[in-house]
């Protein structure tokens, strides 16, 4: 079967699964889908062996924190050591997109500047009131009130914390947000670091997510 068959199948599987869901589990579901077709995209310019790719990334049988990995070497941001660390109330101070500053967005502990994506997260776009906030439980659950912004995430479900991490690879991955600070003094991101970024002896296996190195 070519290559290109593949998304058409899992799109139009997709749309038989909305029709069978509540209403305002759509937009989740089509976020879902169009993440993934983005992480998938991401990964392939990155990777050599490829094959398998499509279908794992889209049916969800990857491992989305080994993504963060890809961006060693030629992609790998540069003086990662010196990023920036913010409070929330400095993330939400700076990274607000209003007049001329950036819109940030954390995600586990990762500051990225999505202020290429505007249409998205700008003042009049849908996710305007992601940018300056903390969004790992929002997307995680996909609840995308105000409500559910800069909540901790101790609650979370194993499930929930799969969709979360699949976010995490989509921004991480992404051409136009880039890395560029971290939260101060967050749990997760530590977290994160030991998950990924140690072999079975202990030892680091890549700085990116290390900028005290």
């Amino acid at each position: 079967m070519p290559p290109f068959i593949w998304p058409i199948l899992i799109g139009a599987a997709s749309i038989g699964v909305i029709q069978l869901i509540a209403p305002r589990q759509v937009d989740n579901v089509v976020m879902g889908l169009v993440r993934d077709l983005g992480r998938y995209k991401a990964k392939k310019r990155r990777m050599a062996n490829t094959k398998g790719l499509m279908l794992q990334t889209l049916l969800q049988k990857d491992d989305p924190l080994q993504d963060l990995l890809l961006l060693d070497g030629s992609d790998a941001p540069e003086n990662t050591q010196d990023l920036p660390t913010f409070t929330l109330d400095e993330l939400e101070e700076f990274g607000d997109g209003q007049e001329g500053r950036p819109i940030l967005l954390a995600l586990y502990g990762r500051v990225y500047d999505v202020s290429l994506g505007h249409k998205f997260y700008g003042p009049s776009g849908a996710y305007g009131h992601f940018a300056g906030h903390d969004v790992t439980y929002s997307l995680s659950t996909g609840c995308k009130t105000v409500e559910c912004l800069d909540q901790p995430i101790d609650t979370l479900t194993e499930k929930q914390q799969k969709e979360g991490k699949r976010w995490l690879s989509f921004f991480h991955l992404h051409d136009k947000y880039p890395l560029v600070g971290k939260l101060e003094d967050d749990h997760w991101h530590n977290l994160l670091e030991e998950l990924v970024l140690t072999d079975e002896h202990g030892e680091a296996k890549n700085p990116i997510l290390h900028p005290e190195m």
